[in-house]
């Protein structure tokens, strides 16, 4: 279905590199709107999930990913519904992902 190579992962995170993240939102004056995201990696072992921030842009969310699967941020490609993520400065609330939904990560094919 993807044309990548990739892990999946699945664990229950402790969320406090989340919350660092978070922290830094609330800092920096940005209202909070938490969602727990499920986060598969195609193909692997396992899933986790994930407490995010609306406001995070991807690229938050590629260098949480890469804090938590030992992959190079830039090798992640992010998918939700059935669509790949690809501006890194959107945020989660600007490409509909809310709480409950489940993002898919894969790594991009090396030539």
């Amino acid at each position: 279905m993807y044309p990548y190579s990739a892990c999946r992962l699945n664990v229950i995170t402790d969320t406090s590199l989340a919350r660092t993240f978070t922290d830094h939102h609330l800092s920096a004056g940005h209202v909070l709107s938490e969602m727990k995201v499920f986060v598969r990696c195609l193909p692997g072992p396992s899933d986790f999930e994930l407490d995010l921030d609306g406001d995070m842009t991807l690229a938050d969310v590629r260098a949480l990913l890469e804090c938590e699967t030992d992959i190079e941020a830039s090798q992640l490609v992010l998918h939700h519904s059935d669509r790949p993520l690809v501006d890194l400065d959107s945020t989660l609330d600007a490409c509909d992902v809310r709480d409950g939904n489940t993002l898919y990560v894969s790594t991009a094919a090396v030539p």
